[in-house]
């Protein structure tokens, strides 16, 4: 391998950990309104034929923050990675 090469996969490899949360943020933020969902279509389905919409905005309110915040934090881990 040239010196050149071995230069840049040394400089690649400090961005492991940039890479991993670029990788892992959303996938955490999908996670959380997955589970808000699954909160929402709980409350949906114990409240029978008497559906309650606020149980379900409640819980789809509880799940949005949580992508949100998974992209606030991919998005600029992302440019930072394409940065460097």
């Amino acid at each position: 391998m040239c010196l050149a090469a071995q230069e840049l996969a040394a400089l690649r490899s400090g961005l492991r950990p940039l890479e991993l949360i670029v990788t892992i943020a959303p996938l955490i933020g999908l996670f959380g309104t997955v589970l808000g969902m699954i909160e929402a279509f709980q409350g949906l389905e114990t409240s029978g034929s008497q559906a309650d919409p606020s149980v379900l905005a409640g819980s789809i309110w509880e799940a949005l923050p949580t992508t949100a915040a998974g992209l606030a934090v991919a998005f600029p881990a992302a440019v930072a990675l394409s940065w460097f």
